[in-house]
């Protein structure tokens, strides 16, 4: 009876309990249903014109016959028209001029022979020989090119030398020009009468476009010569045609490899052609025949679709829910590692958002039903390989699975092939950016996933028992995914780690570099916090390192947790070399100057635009906890009869993380153990342990999610480490006989 009793009194009404949650709880649910609502809108609207419709089937229609009803287009369609557009492709490609290539090297040999050719006869002139001496000669060093009648005629011309010095001049001006072989089969290549005639000038090719009427044959040499030397006589051009028709010979020839090419390219440029169904329009009327244009349209509208499916439109809307509640339990701690922000959520919404839109953009283009995966064509290891980089591996995992999901709702066919390969590929692209401390190590990366993509596509192509072609047409695009994804991966991190702050392990990296100017600014004003600093980096980023903490988030912290200090170095204990500053201050006002550096530090680190995460160990390190030195000064003055302890406490919030805590304790054990004197092991380790119970005792700790068993892992790290910094002064006392260590709190 009490315990039916008791029941009664727990229940309270839904709504009572949503507002009793936590804001950071209610706030999560609401972003994750704005989520669910908006991947809901985009799935369900962009399916309506595939997987959750009812297509028009066009096979009820033939040519020739007579529609039994008719067809109306419910909604504006757009579709290719393949057969005008291959008419006008076949257009374009019949416009395409012919190329011929200049041979420059025949034109040099042609012109270095009729120059060989008026040297050796000037040189056996000049000899005085007799004419069949000189006939011999020639025929002898220019075989197969005058018969011994044409040297005869050529010799008996009173202006030999003329004729032969004009003849040099035309052979080099027609060459130069090209002359051009006409081929064989060269029926209907002239028919546009224009050509391209390409040569190579000083290593660069130039095209010329020419009317076929202004190119050179062979056989209008002697026409050329007539228009030259109109106005000398007969006799004169008859011996320019003998001496410069043994020496001109074709150099342009057509180039049938390149004519192709650029008929092809024609081809390609030609955007398909196409057609708009308007809404309202009547395609077919009952009683009126089927044409091929009226079929045409039938094939377009039904492959987009005109009755909605309402079965598949509720199935897919539970499906979505379903992963939506699955969302809801898998992106919550301690699953995620972390609770995530805000901003997050956002990233990962909006990363969902891409893989939709990606992937619905590729069903358009894709055929779906085809043997190789869609997911082939979809970046899913880029988003994976983002979400592991900008919030942590586990949650690229978990994303990874829930977009693999999604194929079930976006896809007719092949749903599971898709699903393993998107499920695959991005664990794989988590795990290995997940080592990454450089970013070009990430096309390392994407080499990895390129493999195994190539492996999945080979897999699943020998389930499915394709045929060899489709298989290696899948391995070559599964390759460009993996290396296509680190590629967009490198473009996009920058942008989202500047857009969320986000504490990557590739900033991380680069902040904790001492030599940036913050810190090289510390080590110059108050050396003695930047050597704290360092020394409590060494200690938080091994703790964290062994609870299973973040430990770069530790180490950078820790480097830059007392920053607020540089400005009034000279008030804080580590930096002061001549005397201490606060023996002329009220125990109020040194206080307030300690509790300063705090708030200072968080300026500074918004100035230097840290991450969130790096501010929250600034603001969190010292937590509310009392600062014992000025407390108790402010004490034994006994100006005052009642001491507030809050007004010599910090303001700050509680470390909110396990990185956050780690850096509170650290700080506090390593400013304690410069006190120590004659340091052992055993004192170490009651120090250490002290100062660990006094945190927690003081409640410091408990909104870290920090466990008692990670304090004790903690602590023996913090003796090992602490113990080593001090070997050389250590003495191992009797362990019956443990030796009594007195700590006193600095001002850190």
């Amino acid at each position: 009876m009490k315990r039916k009793t008791r029941t009664n009194k727990n229940k309270k009404p839904l709504l009572k309990k949503w507002f009793q949650k936590p804001l950071q709880d209610r706030r999560f649910l609401l972003i994750l249903t704005l989520s669910f609502l908006i991947i809901t809108g985009l799935v369900v609207g962009f399916t309506q014109f595939g997987s959750l419709v009812n297509r028009l089937n066009p096979e009820e229609f033939r040519v020739g016959q007579v529609a039994e009803r008719d067809v109306i287009v419910d909604r504006d369609v757009i579709y290719i028209d393949e057969q005008a557009t291959a008419r006008l492709r076949e257009t374009r490609e019949k416009l395409v001029y012919p190329v011929f290539r200049v041979r420059e090297e025949l034109s040099k040999r042609s012109i270095s022979q009729i120059n060989r050719f008026l040297e050796s006869l000037n040189s056996l002139l000049e000899r005085n020989l007799p004419e069949r001496n000189i006939i011999i000669e020639l025929m002898a060093a220019f075989p197969n090119i005058f018969t011994e009648e044409e040297l005869k005629t050529l010799l008996s011309y009173p202006q030999l030398k003329r004729v032969l010095t004009e003849s040099v001049k035309i052979v080099e001006i027609l060459m130069a020009q090209g002359i051009v072989a006409i081929p064989q089969n060269g029926g209907g290549l002239f028919d546009l009468g224009m050509l391209v005639l390409s040569r190579v000038k000083d290593g660069v090719t130039e095209h010329e476009e020419l009317p076929i009427s202004s190119i050179i044959t062979e056989a209008t040499v002697p026409q050329q010569i007539e228009m030259l030397y109109s106005k000398e006589n007969r006799q004169f051009r008859e011996m320019l045609n003998l001496i410069t028709g043994k020496f001109i010979q074709p150099n342009t020839f057509y180039d049938s490899e390149t004519t192709k090419k650029n008929r092809e390219q024609a081809r390609e440029e030609v955007s398909p052609l196409s057609i708009k169904l308007l809404k309202g329009e009547i395609i077919l009327q009952k009683g009126f025949i089927v044409t091929d244009e009226d079929m045409k349209k039938l094939e377009a509208l039904g492959a987009h679709a005109a009755t909605v499916n309402i079965n598949n439109l509720l199935g897919t809307l539970i499906y979505l829910l379903l992963i939506f509640a699955v969302s809801v339990y898998i992106l919550n701690p301690p699953i995620t590692a972390k609770r995530l922000g805000a901003n997050r959520i956002y990233f990962l919404l909006s990363l969902c958002g891409f893989f939709l839109l990606w992937s619905f953009v590729t069903l358009q283009v894709v055929d779906g039903t085809s043997t190789i995966p869609v997911a082939v064509f979809i970046p899913t290891a880029c988003i994976s390989m983002l979400a592991a980089i900008i919030i942590n591996p586990r949650v690229g995992i978990l994303f990874t699975l829930l977009l693999s999901f999604l194929f079930f709702a976006i896809l007719d066919s092949g749903s599971y092939v898709n699903f393993f390969f998107a499920l695959i590929s991005g664990i794989v692209a988590t795990r290995t950016v997940s080592r990454a401390e450089k970013r070009i190590e990430l096309i390392r990366a994407g080499i990895g996933v390129s493999l195994i993509n190539i492996l999945l596509v080979v897999c699943l192509g020998l389930f499915q028992n394709n045929d060899l072609r489709h298989i290696l047409y899948g391995i070559i695009y599964a390759g460009l995914n993996g290396f296509g994804c680190a590629i967009l991966n490198l473009g996009l991190l920058p942008f989202f780690e500047h857009l969320l702050n986000a504490p990557t392990v590739f900033r991380l990296i680069e902040l904790s570099d001492t030599n940036v100017p913050i810190l090289k600014k510390m080590l110059t004003l108050a050396p003695g916090t930047y050597s704290h600093s360092i020394n409590v980096s060494n200690l938080a980023e091994s703790a964290c390192r062994d609870i299973g903490a973040n430990p770069l988030i530790a180490r950078v912290g820790s480097f830059y947790h007392d920053i607020g200090k540089i400005e009034q170095a000279e008030y804080f204990i580590e930096n002061q070399t001549a005397g201490n500053k606060h023996e002329e201050l009220q125990p109020s006002l040194s206080v307030a100057v300690i509790k300063s550096h705090v708030k200072v530090g968080i300026e500074k680190a918004k100035e230097l635009g840290l991450p969130r995460e790096i501010i929250d160990i600034i603001s969190q390190h010292h937590g509310k906890g009392l600062i014992n030195y000025f407390y108790a000064q402010a004490i034994k003055s006994g100006k005052r009869t009642k001491i507030n302890p809050e007004d010599y406490s910090y303001t700050e919030a509680y470390p909110t993380s396990k990185e956050a805590a780690v850096v509170m304790l650290a700080d506090t054990v390593e400013a304690i153990s410069r006190t120590l004197k004659n340091p052992t092991i055993m004192k170490l380790d009651k120090m250490i342990g002290t100062a660990i119970m006094e945190k927690l005792n003081a409640g410091l700790l408990t909104e870290s999610e920090i466990t008692m068993k990670d304090l004790e892992i903690i602590k023996k790290r913090f003796v090992q480490i602490l113990a080593g910094q001090f070997h050389t002064r250590i003495e191992y006392p009797d362990l019956k006989k443990p030796e009594k260590g007195n700590t006193k709190n600095e001002q850190n």
